[in-house]
């Protein structure tokens, strides 16, 4: 049967497309060249983070205030994004009574390691011999409470706990869809992950609805930047979408736990700080205080200091000058030592 305008063929030969070759080897080499592309962005990522983080354990890094030998130990744990608590320590440091030691912990710049904070710890109390210790948990460190404590010797004394703005898990966050979606990943943190992680965030926030492109890109751009190593960054939001699978209420019954927080509790944009405050006075054993200071916004001592230390103080320490609270200053030198 013959087709209209069918092409002639000679006896014996094949038809084929002309590009039907050239098309496949196009592709393979596209996918090859994607493959490498993909490899080499990837391995200098990786590299600048690895230059920009070198640090490769957790450390404790212990003071002493001039006087008494032994006395209160306060460890101040970091919160999300936040490498090192140094700055929140010496923030407080006025608010520390004569003799008494202050530690911060400083994050590895490879892997969220919990167990380590507690070890460290014991390890300064048989060393220094605290008569007692007090942690101060900033942000979502106060979901690491149960797994520190579970890891402290029984030679531990602990005195208080102090949760500044700690979210219970990461349902208590403004930002948990993003938390959780990024949790859920299978990455292991670069610089880039956590660049387009803020920039989703300042974009998609509506408190940043008023501002410039300038301005949110130049805010992540900030933050990715001047805050913790990624790799650990995306392990603490993966802890903290797994929060609820520690026990709050397994903790000794005689820890005094504290919440500070702003009076003003709507201030703080990253955490919904009256349902988590609820949860957390309903679900840990011991005696519970609310502290609230004279500041807007999220767990910020080294912003607020004198609020800070206000609320820090036994109030026997707080000095009333012409119907004004005001917190004494202090200058202190340091005994430092590694631990």
């Amino acid at each position: 049967m013959a087709y209209p305008n069918a092409p002639s063929l000679a006896e014996g030969e094949a038809f084929t497309t002309a590009t039907e070759a050239p098309l496949r080897s196009i592709t393979r080499r596209s996918l090859l060249l994607g493959v490498a592309a993909v490899g080499c962005v990837n391995a200098v990522d990786q590299q600048v983070t690895d230059a920009m983080w070198p640090q490769k354990e957790t450390r404790l890094q212990v003071f002493k205030t001039n006087g008494a030998r032994n006395g209160i130990g306060t460890f101040v744990v970091p919160g999300l994004g936040v490498q090192s608590g140094e700055g929140i320590m010496r923030a407080l440091m006025p608010a520390f009574q004569t003799g008494q030691w202050a530690g911060y912990i400083r994050y590895s710049d490879k892997e969220l390691e919990v167990d380590r904070i507690s070890d460290l710890i014991n390890r300064a109390q048989h060393k220094l011999g605290f008569s007692g210790i007090r942690l101060y948990l900033h942000s979502m460190a106060g979901a690491m409470a149960p797994e520190i404590i579970e890891g402290l010797d029984d030679s531990v004394c602990i005195e208080r706990i102090d949760y500044n703005c700690s979210p219970w898990t990461a349902d208590y966050v403004f930002d948990e869809d993003l938390v959780h979606f990024l949790s859920q990943l299978p990455l292991e943190g670069s610089y880039s992950s956590k660049l387009l992680a803020q920039i989703i965030e300042r974009f998609g926030r509506s408190q940043n609805a008023d501002k410039s492109i300038i301005e949110k890109l130049g805010t992540a751009w900030r933050t990715t930047n001047d805050e913790g190593s990624p790799k650990t960054w995306l392990q603490q939001l993966k802890y903290l979408s797994q929060s609820d699978l520690r026990r709050f209420d397994s903790m000794p019954e005689d820890i005094n736990s504290r919440f500070i927080s702003p009076a003003d509790l709507s201030s703080d944009r990253v955490v919904a700080l009256g349902p988590t405050i609820q949860t957390y006075t309903n679900n840990i054993p011991g005696h519970k205080q609310v502290v609230a200071v004279g500041c807007r916004g999220h767990a910020n001592p080294r912003q607020h200091a004198r609020e800070y230390i206000e609320a820090m103080r036994p109030p026997e320490e707080v000095l009333t000058i012409s119907g004004t609270s005001q917190t004494p200053r202090a200058s202190y030198d340091f005994d430092r030592r590694n631990v």
